[in-house]
């Protein structure tokens, strides 16, 4: 049960709007990420087109198909920067993120993070995704072990997301208040735990609310308040039963059963 918040702890997306303003100091202070020097050098001249290689590219990624990804990927961040295409040099470098992290190639995917902040940063059009960009940047250091790097960007992510007029969006809440049970810094768990549920139960959004509960559950069993824990758990089984979420109920299941046993509750544990 040590390590259930982290289990909790999702990746964010956004949609970013469209914008074509020049970026000419970061777009030529900084070099593109390296990849195979073999590849032809392919210049889309449309933007439309750009963005739908992009997509093809998220697609090649979701289907494991990752060298093919990396390869359209990098093409369209090639374009993009030849037109100085700020949304497209975005999309292209979080999509190439996505594609190291998922090959666990964390240091390439930090890299690309680090680089598209800067672009928002410089941009006032796409200042509003910088905190899921410092979110998703703090979930890499995460999975690279790195949990004082995730904690500082989750913070500048919640941040951020307090002084920007952004969607509404619980995972950074969620994501800071589990790492902060992770590091066992407890003050101000619930605080981020309770402004996410808020914001689930405002958007509907079953799979965040239950996961939201189960790093209550989380908190409130490392506090050792274990009726608490049991209490918020079950909000997370009723919800992932009612909603059909077969593998929120698989995680539920089990930090029940570790629960039940710290309580010396084997019969309610068995189950």
């Amino acid at each position: 049960m040590k390590n259930v918040c982290i289990k909790y702890i999702t990746y964010a997306g956004i949609t970013f709007l469209y914008c074509i303003l020049p970026l000419l100091r970061s777009l030529h202070a900084q070099e593109l990420p390296s990849v195979s020097n073999t590849w032809p050098i392919l210049i889309w001249k449309d933007t439309n087109t750009i963005l739908s290689y992009i997509k093809h590219g998220q697609q090649l990624r979701v289907q494991q198909n990752k060298d093919s990804a990396e390869r359209v990927l990098y093409t369209a961040l090639q374009s993009s920067k030849q037109l100085i295409f700020v949304t497209g040099i975005k999309k292209a470098l979080t999509e190439l993120a996505d594609v190291y992290t998922a090959q666990k190639k964390y240091d390439k995917a930090i890299d690309l993070y680090q680089q598209t902040i800067l672009y928002c940063q410089d941009n006032a059009t796409l200042e509003t995704a910088l905190p899921v960009m410092h979110n998703n940047l703090a979930n890499v250091y995460l999975n690279k072990g790195n949990y004082e790097q995730a904690l500082q960007h989750y913070q500048k992510a919640a941040a951020l997301y307090d002084k920007l007029p952004v969607k509404n969006y619980g995972e950074i809440y969620n994501n800071l208040g589990g790492l902060l049970i992770h590091l066992r810094q407890y003050d101000q768990v619930l605080y981020y735990l309770h402004k996410a549920e808020g914001i689930a139960q405002k958007n509907n959004d079953i799979t965040m609310l239950c996961s939201v509960y189960g790093n209550m559950g989380s908190y409130y069993f490392e506090k050792n308040q274990l009726d608490s824990s049991l209490l918020v758990s079950h909000k997370a089984l009723t919800l992932s039963r009612q909603h059909n979420l077969t593998q929120v109920q698989f995680k539920v299941l089990a930090n029940l059963a570790e629960i039940y046993r710290r309580a010396h509750k084997a019969e309610q544990a068995m189950p």
